[in-house]
């Protein structure tokens, strides 16, 4: 066997470092071992919170047997921390977690925060949005890590979020047509794993949506791109959907129907001013904008 015969990610250098990863795969599965033959293990199970405090510093430990199944376990910890409260537990973002199913809350608890992050790795997404207080809505930001096709964007509580950003996301046919739908009048799309993320026609696709069907003032999208060229050449076919369209060095803006203005224009991240502009989480080198205007 060759280092290189599984690939880069599971190739080893030497056996020794093979050996190494069988022992270290071995501990981790005896847990496991032990249960399945129904032995006694060598050593005592604790589930251990530690307490820090803002400089890091360590304010306290506690040891609590483990000798529940991990749903259990899990009620009784979150009982301990935030059990018998009144209060909503203050946050300033709530990270919806990868995998909900272990993670067992105590009755009546609530949260409250107006910005709430979510990987679409995650489920149970409504049963978390349920803890949350009304007092929260309308959210003023929905951030999604790690796109895949889903309904979640037409959950109330996301549609109604005063800004939504798509993070992190792989080349999808069906993402335009998805983003054209979203009700949210303030979109950021960023990090996509492909050079191009759409074509010049998806993004005029979206204009001439905005256009016929009277888009309201505020709206605001935002893309993040890689090449200088595409926004070049979305602007170029957004010129020639109306007669009435004034150009600019880096822009074009139509007089709508609607007696608004939608404007579509590409700036260079460099010239953002930090994080007071929200398209700052963008980590392309320009950004394409496309937004409703009042006369």
């Amino acid at each position: 066997m060759k280092s290189g015969d599984f690939g880069d990610e599971n190739a080893y250098d030497s056996i020794s470092e093979l050996q190494g990863q069988v022992e270290k795969y071995r501990d981790a599965l005896l847990p496991f071992h032990y249960r399945r033959n129904n032995l006694r293990p060598p050593y005592t199970f604790y589930l251990q919170l530690t307490i820090e405090g803002k400089n890091k510093e360590e304010c306290g430990t506690q040891r609590f047997p483990y000798t529940k199944n991990l749903r259990e376990a899990m009620l009784a910890l979150n009982n301990v921390l935030v059990g018998g409260r009144r209060a909503a537990v203050q946050m300033k973002k709530f990270e919806l977690p990868r995998s909900a199913t272990y993670n067992q809350l105590p009755t009546g608890f609530r949260i409250n925060t107006r910005h709430i992050e979510k990987s679409f790795s995650s489920d149970n997404t409504e049963s978390f949005i349920s803890f949350m207080d009304s007092s929260c809505f309308p959210l003023e930001s929905v951030t999604f890590i790690g796109w895949n096709y889903t309904n979640f964007h037409r959950l109330p509580a996301v549609g109604s979020a005063k800004k939504l950003i798509i993070n992190d996301y792989s080349e999808d046919s069906i993402l335009m047509a998805t983003i054209i739908s979203i009700p949210n009048q303030r979109l950021i799309v960023t990090r996509c794993h492909m050079l191009v993320q759409f074509y010049p026609r998806e993004y005029l696709s979206l204009v001439q949506d905005w256009l016929e069907n009277d888009k309201p003032v505020g709206s605001y999208f935002s893309f993040g791109i890689n090449l200088l060229n595409l926004a070049k050449k979305v602007l170029k076919l957004v010129r020639f959907l109306a007669e009435n369209a004034k150009t600019g060095k880096r822009s074009v803006t139509i007089i709508t129907k609607n007696s608004t203005k939608l404007k579509v224009s590409y700036v260079a991240k460099r010239n953002l001013h930090g994080e007071k502009d929200d398209r700052s989480v963008c980590s392309e080198d320009w950004i394409l904008n496309i937004r409703v205007l009042g006369i």
